[in-house]
């Protein structure tokens, strides 16, 4: 499971932006080794209250107290998964890192607490640990990456050799675009070696989701808040790539899949998703939530945003 940063696919070619800033998962959704949900939305405009939900059995659309929620990590590690949890986020960011306390092996590549975030964290950093942690061998394993992504300031998010959309005769607007869509092609860069570090043994079922928490407005605002409406906000794009071993296993998930990649789905619904995927049906598991079950119905009249405060189809 990777968690994306401030990341709306609004400004993704793989959702029809007409700059090329993901050329890799735009490639690879062709060549039907990555899909993509065509309408998902975040729950909440910010990282803690998105991340409250996405990473818990409580959503928009249940009554269960948030702070006695079973997490991913917990309802992984109580089927019999090995949890190892890697970040390039701050270590005591909450509520994430309360989370991924109880994970088995925990990698925090993020060294700056509470300073600014210098080329040495590039989301890079990130790929040796998974590395090393794919060599551990366990019959029944839940990766977590936590990634920077888009996450202000945009140009702290790249190298240089990613400067590839820049002007020198601009607008302070363009600018900020243009660092904006920089990032977001390292991210498409940083997601394709994951994928091919995970993706390496072809022997081994093997399953990899990929949200963000949330979207950015990038047209005049540049950034997120819950206290201003922005569509953009919420618009975010979620993807999974499945292993020939996986899909030859769970040929039923394919299907659902591919059957509700055109319906709407909120973040909120990513717990429930990874349970599926994990084949794990406790822990407060919802099949309706799930959009790998035959039963998921994400039907954008009835789903919302913003904690249940705004219906979703205000941000089409």
């Amino acid at each position: 499971m990777i968690i994306g940063e401030s990341l709306t696919r609004d400004n993704m070619s793989s959702y029809g932006y007409s700059v090329n800033t993901t050329p890799w998962a735009k490639s690879t959704s062709k060549d039907g080794n990555l899909i993509l949900l065509k309408n998902p939305f975040s729950c909440w405009a910010s990282t803690i209250g998105a991340l409250n939900y996405a990473l818990t059995e409580k959503s928009q659309y249940n009554d269960v107290d948030v702070s006695k929620a079973t997490t991913i990590v917990e309802a992984a590690k109580k089927n019999g998964y090995k949890v190892s949890w890697i970040s390039n986020q701050q270590k005591y960011d909450f509520p994430t890192g309360i989370i991924a306390d109880i994970s088995d092996r925990k990698y925090w590549v993020n060294q700056y607490l509470g300073q600014k975030i210098n080329s040495s964290n590039y989301d890079e950093k990130i790929i040796d640990a998974l590395k090393k942690e794919i060599l551990i061998n366990e019959e029944k394993k839940l990766i977590v990456i936590h990634l920077m992504g888009s996450h202000q300031d945009y140009d702290d998010r790249f190298p240089k050799e990613y400067s590839k959309f820049s002007h020198q005769k601009t607008s302070e607007v363009q600018i900020q675009l243009d660092s904006y869509n920089n990032s977001v092609l390292y991210n498409d860069y940083i997601i394709s070696q994951i994928y091919e570090v995970l993706f390496s043994n072809k022997n081994i079922p093997k399953a990899m989701l990929y949200f963000a928490d949330h979207g950015e407005e990038v047209t005049y605002m540049f950034g997120h808040t819950v206290d201003k409406f922005e569509p953009s906000m919420y618009r975010i794009p979620v993807y999974i790539a499945l292993s020939a071993q996986y899909k030859k296993e769970h040929d039923q998930i394919v299907e659902n899949i591919e059957y509700n990649k055109t319906k709407y789905f909120t973040n909120d619904m990513v717990y429930d998703t990874m349970l599926g995927l994990m084949g794990v049906f406790n822990s407060g598991y919802n099949d309706k939530q799930d959009i790998t079950s035959d039963k998921y119905n994400g039907d954008k009249k009835t789903l919302k945003v913003s904690h249940g405060k705004i219906e979703l189809e205000k941000c089409l």
